[in-house]
């Protein structure tokens, strides 16, 4: 790894992902309590507030359109598992001539098993700091026009390989509902692959809950 440091540009397309999940979940009506972004194993402090905004909302949808597939899944296989049991379904697809790997990885729990919920190992920044009301170093500004990118120190590694993680807890201001995220996107150099993981748990106002992991590896390479 290299010991110098760098300044690179954070674009707001980089960071946000397409696609709206249907239904539209309720984003106002959750609360934030926690919140971290880093790039190559560099926290990210520095991100202007309405790009942090947008960069919240859309992680927010990304997980629960997610969580609303892998719940509809698990309903589907139900019957087939006793009432006292955990839910497990894992499915692993390759697409186009191998170059493209989906995965899945969905665990179902029910009101009394969640002693048996074991944390994501993706969950990284559960050993950092936590969120707390009035830590945010958001700034206000006057210009006109916003901007749609920012600088930030991050590290370069020998290998080439970027990674961008982002991870966020909310809780449901009426009920008991709450779900962790974390949003890994890899690009390595050596390997030609491209990397995009999601790790969740979720926890229902009904006290179900569910663990997820996904992820898409693809190949990039011409020949």
């Amino acid at each position: 790894m290299f010991a110098t440091k760098i300044i690179l540009f954070f674009y707001l397309n980089f960071v946000i992902l397409q696609g709206i999940p249907q239904p539209e979940p309720p984003y106002e009506d959750f609360i934030l309590q926690y919140e971290y972004y880093s790039m190559n194993n560099v926290e990210i402090f520095n991100i202007p507030t309405h790009i942090k905004e947008q960069i919240r909302h859309r992680l927010f949808l990304n997980a629960f359109k997610a969580i609303y597939v892998a719940r509809q899944q698990i309903e589907d296989i139900a019957s087939h598992y006793p009432a006292n049991e955990p839910i497990y379904f894992a499915d692993q697809t390759s697409m186009f001539e191998n170059s493209t790997t989906i995965a899945f990885d969905f665990r179902f729990y029910r009101q009394n098993q969640s002693n048996l919920v074991v944390d994501h190992d993706n969950h990284k920044p559960f050993i950092n700091k936590y969120y707390e009301e009035g830590e945010d170093d958001e700034e206000n500004s006057d210009e006109e026009e916003e901007e749609d990118h920012f600088n930030n120190n991050v590290k370069l590694y020998e290998d080439g390989r970027i990674e961008s993680f982002y991870f966020m807890k909310w809780q449901y201001r009426n009920t008991t509902q709450k779900f962790s995220y974390s949003e890994l996107h890899g690009y390595y150099q050596d390997t030609l692959k491209l990397i995009f993981e999601q790790a969740i748990t979720h926890r229902a106002s009904d006290w179900t809950i569910i663990w997820i992991l996904q992820s898409r590896i693809q190949n990039y390479n011409i020949n």
